[in-house]
């Protein structure tokens, strides 16, 4: 089964990469906000 799952919350810190990281392999779409200033 894939999952689609948006990672919201603050947007300072690397939080995102080390969940995104830790859950390699599964299936998992990620989603979230704009986090790049300039955008």
């Amino acid at each position: 089964m894939r999952m689609n799952v948006y990672l919201a919350g603050e947007i300072h810190t690397d939080w995102r990469e080390a969940i995104v990281a830790a859950c390699e392999g599964l299936e998992i779409e990620w989603s979230g906000p704009v986090t790049d200033h300039a955008a």
